[in-house]
Parts: C-alpha cells; sequence; structure tokens
C-alpha cells in the first residue's frame, strides 16, 4: 500500500514539474507579436503660426532721482530743527538753526576793526594830500632858486612815505573787509534753507535732534526727490543687443498688486561684467503721484517687438532628451511618438517659438512626454479607448 502512495505522488510531482516545463517553453518561443504593447496615454496639440510679443522681465529696486544730506558749513548748537522725517520740504523753507552768538560777536568784531582801518586810511590818504602839496611847493621853489636841492628831496621822500602808507591802509581795509564777509558768511551759515530753485522735496531721514553739538559738515537730515524715480536692473548676454534707449517698461511691485506704473529706459552701460556676463540698464519712472518709494522691490517688463506668422508650439511640448532640446510629435498611422530636436525662440505667456525646424506638420505631445521616448507606442485617450497594459 505504502508503494502504491509513493507511485502516485511521484507521479503527481512529475505531472506538475511537465505543465511548468511547457509553460517556460510556450513563453521563450512567444513571438513579439503575440506580446501585448504597452501604450501611454498622451494629448497633443497642433503647432500654430501666431503673433509672438517679444519681452522680458526683470528685477530692481527703486531710488530717488537725486539724494543728499543737509549739513551745516559750520559747527555750534543746534537750535532748532523744524522738519521730520516723511516732511515736504519746498524752496526757501528754513530747516534748520544754529546757536548764532560767537557769530555775531565774531561779526561786530569785523565790523569795528574795519571802522578802525577805513578811519586810519582816511587819515593817511589827508597827510598824503598834505605832502603832496608841499612836494610840488618845492618843485617850484626850485626852479626859482629859493629851496635847495636837499630841502626837495626831503619833500619828495615825505610823500612817497605817504603814498606808502595810504596803499598799506588800502589793503589794510580790504583784508578787513574780507574778515567781515566771512564771519557774516559764518553768521548766516548758521540758518540752513532749502536753497534749490524749484521743486518740492522730502526728508528721507533725520539724524539728529535739537540741542545736540553739531560739527562743521555733520548730517542732519537726508533729503530726496521722489518725483521722479529710478531703477537699475540686470541684463542677460544676449538679451542685451535688443535693449535701447527709450524702451518703454511696465513697473509692477507688490506695494500695489495689479497697478501697472511705467518707465523709459535711459542710460545702458557700455560694458557687460564678465563674470555674470550681464549688463546693467537704467530707468526713469514718473511719480506724480508719489505712490512708489525709494527701496521697493519692482518687476520691469520690457517689449523689444511684435513678430508676425511664428512658428509657435505651447511650452510643455518642449522637453529634453540625452541634453538635447526638441518635441515628440505623434504619429497617427502608426500610434508612436517621434522626437525632433528644435530650437526654441520667444517665449510668450505658454507659447514658445521654434527657429529650427522652420515646420512641424505633426501635433506635438504635450501631456505624457516625460514618460516616453522616441518610437514609443502612445494613445490619445478620447480616440482609443483600449489601451492595453
Amino acid at each position: 500500500m505504502k508503494k502504491k502512495t509513493y507511485f502516485f505522488l511521484v507521479l503527481a510531482v512529475a505531472a506538475i514539474a511537465a505543465m511548468t516545463g511547457y509553460k517556460f517553453y510556450q513563453k521563450a518561443n512567444q513571438t513579439v507579436e503575440d506580446k501585448p504593447v504597452k501604450k501611454i496615454a498622451v494629448a497633443v496639440v497642433h503647432p500654430e503660426r501666431r503673433q509672438m510679443l517679444d519681452s522680458r522681465e526683470f528685477t530692481g529696486t527703486l531710488r530717488a532721482d537725486s539724494s543728499f544730506e543737509l549739513s551745516p558749513k559750520v559747527g555750534g548748537r543746534l537750535e532748532e530743527l523744524n522738519v521730520h522725517l516723511g516732511d515736504k520740504i519746498e524752496p526757501g523753507d528754513i530747516i534748520a538753526k544754529l546757536d548764532d552768538t560767537e557769530y555775531i560777536q565774531a561779526v561786530e568784531q569785523a565790523k569795528a576793526d574795519l571802522e578802525i582801518s577805513k578811519a586810519q586810511l582816511i587819515e593817511a590818504q589827508i597827510a598824503l594830500n598834505q605832502a603832496e602839496r608841499e612836494y610840488d611847493r618845492n618843485l617850484r621853489l626850485r626852479e626859482s632858486r629859493v629851496y635847495s636841492e636837499s630841502q626837495l628831496e626831503i619833500a619828495e621822500t615825505n610823500f612817497k612815505s605817504q603814498q606808502a602808507i595810504v596803499k598799506m591802509r588800502t589793503a589794510d581795509v580790504a583784508r578787513l573787509s574780507a574778515i567781515l564777509d566771512n564771519a557774516q558768511t559764518k553768521l548766516d551759515d548758521t540758518v540752513l534753507k532749502a536753497d534749490w530753485k524749484e521743486g518740492e522735496r522730502f526728508v528721507g531721514q533725520r539724524f539728529v535732534d535739537e540741542g545736540q553739538l553739531m560739527s562743521a559738515n555733520q548730517s542732519i537730515i537726508s533729503v530726496i526727490d521722489i518725483d521722479k524715480l529710478k531703477a537699475e536692473i540686470n541684463i542677460v548676454e544676449k538679451d542685451y543687443p535688443k535693449l535701447k534707449l527709450g524702451h518703454t517698461a511696465e513697473i509692477t511691485t507688490d506695494a500695489f498688486p495689479g497697478k501697472v506704473f511705467y518707465g523709459k529706459v535711459v542710460q545702458i552701460s557700455k560694458a557687460i561684467n564678465e563674470y555674470t556676463r550681464q549688463g546693467s540698464a537704467l530707468l526713469e519712472i514718473p511719480n506724480g503721484e508719489l505712490k512708489l518709494r525709494p527701496g521697493m522691490f519692482v518687476r520691469v517688463r520690457i517689449n523689444f517687438g511684435t513678430y508676425d506668422n511664428m512658428l509657435s508650439v505651447p511650452l510643455e511640448a518642449v522637453t529634453k532628451r540625452n541634453d538635447v532640446t526638441g518635441v515628440f510629435v505623434y504619429n497617427e498611422e502608426n500610434g508612436t511618438a517621434s522626437f525632433i530636436p528644435v530650437t526654441t525662440g520667444i517665449q510668450n505667456g505658454n507659447w514658445i517659438t521654434i527657429n529650427e525646424p522652420e515646420n512641424i506638420d505633426k501635433p506635438v505631445i504635450t501631456l505624457g512626454n516625460h514618460q516616453i521616448a522616441d518610437g514609443s507606442f502612445v494613445y490619445l485617450p478620447e480616440n482609443n479607448q483600449d489601451a492595453g497594459e
């Protein structure tokens, strides 16, 4: 009985082994045509000839059209400071005053010294006139041989001496007049005024408070002009030749969502940085409503031109394989995808131009192209519901 059971067990194992071997043989000899083909679902779009706007977006920071720090030319205690942070300043406004006590005294002293010098000049001129008359009288007497030659020489010497004294007194008057002018200028400099010709400006910063002892040229406030603002942008080398003076720029900032400001290119640098491969340009932005402020971060869009009839595909159709940029096209006749290398150009929104090749006559794959390779089987879900495995 045991032998019979063992026999049937061996027979069952042999049958299972035979069936497994047969299935393996069938699978090994199955042809390619017999195997199921894996298809990948894709979406396609036909290339279009479109009008494309060549524009670029840059970033920058706003700064004032002009900015400077106001400081006194003389030292002294700050007696008055009439402006605060953000205040408007107009031409002629008195901004600050320094204690002028010492400068008034210096002016009065200079005036007194000048008056004394002028009096001495008048005295010297009188003496000169007298010496001149004496010298002329001696000349006439010598002709009549009444005066001796020695008397004439004494009169001549006295006359020339008085001439020298008058010159000295005249120079001293000029010197003291200059001292008075200098003292008066320093006194005037204790009052700081807005001395520009026209246009309102604003206090950007305030550095000191009333009562502080100031030294000459120590900054009191900074003054900014924001009727116009400037923004510097950097431009990559390939876009640099496109930028021209006068190009209009659209400026946006997070401070005013949806609001577009306008400016223009007023300066373009003549050199490109050898390390960053970028050049710079300066924009001028009117700010009549005074909404924009120096220091704001801005995005700048510049339109380089509009081009018609440009071969264009959706941006998502462009991909890379082995570092080669290209697109996959859909071959409707056999349901495969083919990779075509391309050279791209202008990007405008979600579309990008194709410079090479000059024409693509098949739809390009926009969805699913990251899963396929050249020759992959693909299908359009709306046209082929039998996707296989």
